[in-house]
Parts: C-alpha cells; sequence; structure tokens
C-alpha cells in the first residue's frame, strides 16, 4: 500500500510577495504600539536616564562608606564616551 505523499510546491516566493509581507507586518507593528519610543541619548551614545542612574548608584556607595571615592569610564565601540 503506497499512500500518497502530499506534493511540494516548487514556486519560490517573489519580491513583490516579500515586499507586501514585510510592509503588512511593518504596519501591524505601528499600528499595535510595538514601536519603541525614541530615547535622549547622552555622550556615546547612551541613554541620557541611564547615565543618570549610573552616578546615582555609584554615589550611593560612596555614601554608604563602601568607596572613598568613585572614578567611571565609560568605553563603547572604542571610544571613551
Amino acid at each position: 500500500m503506497n499512500a500518497a505523499l502530499p506534493r511540494i510546491s516548487k514556486r519560490r516566493p517573489t519580491l513583490s510577495r516579500d515586499l507586501i509581507g514585510t510592509v503588512a507586518v511593518s504596519l501591524l507593528l505601528y499600528a499595535g504600539g510595538c514601536v519603541l519610543p525614541l530615547q535622549e541619548v547622552g555622550p556615546g551614545g547612551f541613554s541620557t536616564k541611564r547615565l543618570e542612574a549610573v552616578t546615582t548608584a555609584m554615589q550611593a556607595a560612596v555614601d554608604r562608606g563602601e568607596a572613598g571615592g568613585i572614578v567611571t569610564l565609560l568605553f563603547r565601540h572604542g571610544e571613551v564616551a
């Protein structure tokens, strides 16, 4: 008994089909509010809010007496930020 095997389509997706699919997904993401809001960018491309959080955390360590002083150097993509 040979069961009939399903036929596999050999048709390749076309550029227009791929483009329509990409645009459709992009529109759905945009309409759904999945687009991330822009953040303020500080030195070196870091988020200014996160830079402030680093400063606050380092100052808290000094205030607790865990360190006499702290110097923080941020290095990104081969450059000092």
